[in-house]
This record gives structure tokens, C-alpha cells and sequence, in this order.
């Protein structure tokens, strides 16, 4: 059965002491947010008066945004650790009903600078206290086709909150409440199905474990199918409705602004992978002969095909193999890899009502921490490798950069992960003998691209659909028989 949070040793759980000593010490910092927001009102109807104003008005939204992020990011940690703790997730919501106040009241920024012209802001930023945010002032000025007036901002900002309902809604169900059937695994031992140990389950040699894993734990998701098509079909109106009223040509523009990217290149990418899916018919070919089955069906994609192999991989190797593997990196690099192991960055294993996944998380003034749910196999060790890249990559920005330009763009945040991986990779293959070893090694790259461009780019498709219906009612798709039919792959 799953251990509860008190049972795992607080060497395997992440420091959150170094962000806030204690609730109390993060309730002030909470109070805090209101003087923060003061201080900026106090320049409202003043930036077009000098540079020293527009440059003044940054910085102190700058450090609220930098107290909000601490606040926010203590209690989503505590509350991702066990999701079905009251008090923690009441400090998000309370934090996330507070930040959609503080957005509303500041939102008069954006409208001002735009309201005092192109030439009067030019002239501003040749001043040297603007010289620290000219970059600010170049992205902020690609908003001003889709900011409204004043008002409308502080509109759309108070209803930010509500807006995250279906998103916060799924988290809840999907983390706490969803209970999934106690099985008898491999060792003959009952374990309950959890969203974190589904996939380890199902790498099960035992075919018969594997069909009743997955039916057991979809079939637990089909009793939900309603609530989950509304958190799907909320999502879908939230994101249209904010495109519409932002004047963008559509949601998935919308949702390309902030890093700059065209469609053209979300379109291309869908269009090379399906030019690409004949080699990915010739792997999943190749993982049916090697099991030795008629058809594969959904339950039979992650068992590995290499027989009469089995590795389980206890997290002080695991830990080694990447501390060893980035190696090439330098050893500045790996003295901060080194930290993230000795002083408690990362939390390493599930627990009831735990996040389901992994996640680099964290804040400018915290360690970039990691979430885990290390379940001993190979692709635990990859996961942590790869979360170790997202958080030296956050380590490194805020090292060389201010709080205002340290988050990188979601376009390049998985440059450092998967290269990562692809060091591990090449560490364990060239430290390896053993022939299976190595296959099992090829046998996880496969699945690894798989995952990373196969299957991710089929969810931006699927997730580009309902977009481009309008009028889309998502719930109906729930009810139609077409929608619980189970489809084989039959590749011979």
C-alpha cells in the first residue's frame, strides 16, 4: 500500500525550511503583498512624467512579483506533497485569490506606458536608470495589440481566479480524490494502482497484470468521463474566450505569443512527425514480434522487449549514474548536482496524495527543486536526470541574471533535460559490458523518442482540435459510444 507522507524519511523529502522557516514566517511575507501593490499605485497617472517614474514603477512590480513568487511557491510544494492536505491546498487557493486582486490593481501599467506613445517611451529609454529594462520594454511593447483599456484589464485580471477553476478542478481529481483498485503484482503481493506506479506496472512481463492494470485503472477514469470532458471543455472556453478578447486570431496564437512563435512552426512540427510514422510503425512492429503477440494492444507499450532481463535501480545508484554521467559538464556543474542531492532539493518518492509525475519547480529566492515519485526502474533514473537539467538550467539563469529576466521560455526549457538524458545514455552504454544491458539501454532511447516527440507532438494535435471547432460542446464526445470503444493497433 502506499506509505503516507510521515513515513518516508525526511532525507528522501525536499527542504522547504530554506524557503519559509514556517507558515507563520510565510503568512507574513503574504501581508506583505498588499504594501507592495501600494507602493506601485503610488505612480499611477505618473509614468509619462520621467524615465525615473517608468524605470521606478518596474522595479517595485518586479519585487512584487518576486514576494507573490516565494508565496506561491511554498504552498504549491507543500500542497503538490499531499495533494489532500486541506491546509495546504487552502494557502494556494488563498494565494491564487489574492494574486488575481493584486493583478486587477496593477493592471493600469501596461495601458499607461502604452498611452504615452512610441516617441515619448523611446526618448525615455535613451535615460541610463532605463537601461536595465530596455529588453523589458521591447517584449512588453509586442503586447500592445492585445492590452485593453485600463478598466478592461483590471476586469480580466480579477477574474483570473476563476478562470483556473477547470485547470484546479482536474489537479484536485485527478491527485486526490480518483481511487484506483488494489492489484497483485509480480511478487504476488497486493498494491494499489496509483498515478505514479500505472506506468511501472505495466512494464510487467506478465500480460495478464497488464490488461488488468489498464483496465482497471481506466476503467476508474470512465466512471469520471463527464466531470473530466467539463475540466476539458472548461479549459477549451477559458482559452478561447481570453484569445477572443485579446484580439488574437485564435487560442493557439494566443498561446505561441509570449515566446514569439509562429504557428507555422506548431504546424510544421505535427506535419514532420506524421511524414515520420512509418519508422515509428516499424518500432512498434519490432516490440510485437519481440513479445511474441498477434496484436499490441495500448497495455503491451511499455513492457521491455529484451528477455530475460530485469533491472531495478535503488536510488543511491540511480543518483550515482547521473552525478557520473554529466560529468562532461565540469565540475562546477556537478559540485551544484552534488547540492542538489546532499541538501535536500529533491523529493524523491511517492506518497499518498502526492503529485502524480515529476516537475523542476521552485523560485529566484529558492533551490530550484524537484518532485519525484522514484520507483526504481530505468526510467526513474532518466526522469531524475532530466529533472536535474530543468532545475541547473533555472540555477544557472537566476546565477546570471536579475529576478525580471532569470525565467526562460517554454520553447527552449527542455534544450537542458533532454541533453541530460542523452548523456546518461551514452555514460551507461560505455560503462556496460553486458549485450542485454545495452539492448535494454536501446530498447528505453526508443520508448524515450517514443514519448519525447511521438506522443507529445500527438497531444498538440489532439489539443489543437477542439480549438479549431467552434462551437465546440467537448461533453458530447464523453457520451458518444465511439468515445468508450477500445481500438487496437494491429501492425503485422
Amino acid at each position: 500500500m502506499q506509505k503516507t507522507r510521515e513515513e518516508i524519511p525526511e532525507e528522501f523529502k525536499w527542504d522547504l525550511s530554506k524557503l519559509f522557516v514556517s507558515d507563520e514566517a510565510w503568512q507574513k511575507d503574504f501581508d506583505s503583498l498588499k504594501s507592495c501593490v501600494d507602493r506601485i499605485n503610488e505612480l499611477q497617472g505618473k509614468l509619462d512624467h520621467s524615465a525615473e517614474n517608468l524605470a521606478e514603477v518596474i522595479k517595485r512590480r518586479d519585487e512584487l512579483s518576486r514576494v507573490k513568487d516565494r508565496v506561491r511557491t511554498y504552498a504549491s510544494c507543500n500542497s503538490d506533497q499531499d495533494t489532500g492536505n486541506a491546509k495546504y491546498l487552502a494557502m494556494v487557493d488563498k494565494i491564487d485569490t489574492e494574486s488575481a486582486k493584486l493583478l486587477a490593481a496593477v493592471s493600469w501599467i501596461e495601458p499607461e506606458v502604452f498611452a504615452m506613445g512610441e516617441e515619448k517611451t523611446a526618448q525615455f529609454c535613451k535615460a541610463p536608470v532605463m537601461a536595465p529594462y530596455l529588453r523589458y520594454i521591447e517584449v512588453l511593447l509586442r503586447d500592445k495589440p492585445h492590452t485593453l483599456s485600463k478598466s478592461e484589464e483590471a476586469l480580466i485580471a480579477g477574474a483570473e481566479d476563476a478562470l483556473s477553476t477547470a485547470s484546479n478542478v482536474y489537479k484536485v481529481l485527478a491527485n486526490a480524490d480518483l481511487k484506483f483498485p488494489v492489484v497483485k503484482n509480480d511478487k504476488g503481493e497486493d498494491q494499489e494502482i496509483t498515478q505514479s506506479n500505472y506506468v511501472t506496472l505495466l512494464m510487467s512481463k506478465n500480460r495478464d497484470l497488464r490488461r488488468e492494470v489498464f483496465t482497471s485503472y481506466f476503467k476508474v477514469h470512465e466512471g469520471m468521463r463527464n466531470t473530466l470532458a467539463m475540466c476539458l471543455s472548461g479549459n477549451v472556453k477559458m482559452q478561447v474566450y481570453k484569445a477572443h478578447i485579446r484580439h488574437f486570431k485564435s487560442a493557439l496564437c494566443a498561446s505561441l505569443h509570449n515566446d514569439n512563435v509562429g504557428q507555422e512552426v506548431y504546424d510544421s512540427l505535427i506535419e514532420a512527425v506524421h511524414e515520420s510514422l512509418p519508422a515509428f510503425f516499424e518500432y512498434v512492429t519490432l516490440r510485437r514480434k519481440c513479445l511474441g503477440l498477434e496484436y499490441l494492444d495500448m497495455y503491451d507499450n511499455y513492457v521491455p522487449i529484451v528477455p530475460n532481463f530485469h533491472l531495478e535501480v535503488p536510488y543511491s545508484q540511480g543518483r550515482e549514474w547521473v552525478l557520473e554521467a554529466l560529468r562532461p559538464l565540469g565540475d562546477e556543474y556537478c559540485a551544484v548536482v552534488k547540492r542538489a542531492f546532499t541538501e535536500r532539493w529533491i523529493d524523491v518518492y511517492e506518497n499518498k496524495g502526492k503529485q502524480s509525475g515529476a516537475y523542476s519547480g521552485g523560485c529566484y529566492d529558492s533551490p530550484p527543486f524537484i518532485l519525484s515519485n522514484y520507483t526504481g526502474t530505468l526510467d526513474s533514473v532518466f526522469t531524475l536526470a532530466h529533472e536535474m537539467g530543468h532545475s541547473m538550467h533555472t540555477h544557472l539563469s537566476k546565477s546570471h541574471q536579475t529576478h525580471l529576466y532569470s525565467e526562460y521560455r517554454i520553447f527552449v526549457a527542455e534544450v537542458a533535460s533532454t541533453v541530460n538524458e542523452a548523456l546518461l545514455f551514452h555514460y551507461l552504454v560505455n560503462k556496460t559490458t553486458d549485450e542485454k544491458f545495452i539492448a535494454y539501454l536501446l530498447n528505453q532511447k526508443c520508448d524515450d523518442f517514443k514519448s519525447t516527440v511521438f506522443r507529445q507532438t500527438m497531444f498538440a494535435e489532439f489539443e489543437k482540435v477542439p480549438f479549431l471547432l467552434r462551437d465546440v460542446t467537448v461533453t458530447s464526445s464523453a457520451a458518444h459510444p465511439r468515445a468508450r470503444r477500445t481500438r487496437r493497433s494491429t501492425h503485422r
